[in-house]
């Protein structure tokens, strides 16, 4: 099995749940290119492009400013139409993510057998994957956001990261929540584009906060599950 490792020193920016994100974002990207699958190289040899369908980390605290951080990260398992990552982040972090293969041009999931993978790839014994997000019915509001060109990746949409520090940004706003979530559960359902206006609903719950952001249409786009 392929493994990349890196070791970080994260910044303040980087102390933060999104700032997590990124790191784990940043490893998986520089892997991707190691194995030839990474987005510029699967758009130009096949018109698709990955897309986050779910993500999971748990990790003791938030990263430590100045302090090194390694992060060890490597494909865990193939599904019909994506495939699993998996980060071991420190010595007792961990995170798990689902990706998809979307063809570029129509939008729709395409099977991760249109482009090569690494073979003979399984969970490892012990691992389980992140339930999904489970629908909020109701909800009190938590405000709402305006897609901003800040927020967007290579594939025009809401890059992954910023769901979370967008929809975090706003709790912190209303007060009464953590500094920081050691353990994040995000599905993500639909693509949020330049300009539309997302609202955020929330229903705290004994075990955590459960976001939900819904799209100018009135359908969810993501799903937050944040334990503190």
């Amino acid at each position: 099995m392929d493994i990349f490792e890196k070791t970080y020193f994260p910044q303040a920016e980087d102390c933060t749940e999104d700032g997590l994100l990124r790191l784990l974002e940043d490893a998986a990207t520089a892997h991707s290119v190691r194995l030839g699958i990474d987005h510029d190289q699967i758009l130009a040899r096949y018109g698709c492009v990955w897309m986050l369908s779910r993500s999971w980390y748990r990790v003791p605290g938030p990263p430590a400013p100045g302090e090194p951080l390694r992060i060890r990260t490597w494909v865990s398992q193939l599904e019909g139409w994506g495939t699993w990552r998996a980060h071991q982040i420190g010595e007792s972090g961990e995170s798990l993510e689902l990706w998809v293969l979307v063809d570029a041009q129509a939008r729709k999931l395409v099977p991760i057998s249109r482009i090569p993978m690494p073979e003979g790839l399984a969970l490892e014994e012990g691992q389980k994957l992140p339930a999904k997000v489970p629908p909020l019915r109701g909800g009190a509001p938590a405000g709402s956001f305006t897609v901003e060109e800040a927020d967007l990746d290579v594939n025009g949409h809401m890059n992954n990261t910023r769901y979370v520090r967008r929809a975090l940004a706003l709790l912190w706003e209303a007060g009464d929540c953590p500094a920081f979530f050691p353990e994040l559960r995000v599905t993500y359902s639909r693509e949020c584009r330049l300009g539309e206006t997302i609202s955020l609903a929330a229903d705290r719950r004994p075990e955590g906060i459960l976001l939900s952001g819904q799209g100018p249409e009135g359908k969810p786009r993501f799903g937050i599950f944040a334990q503190g």
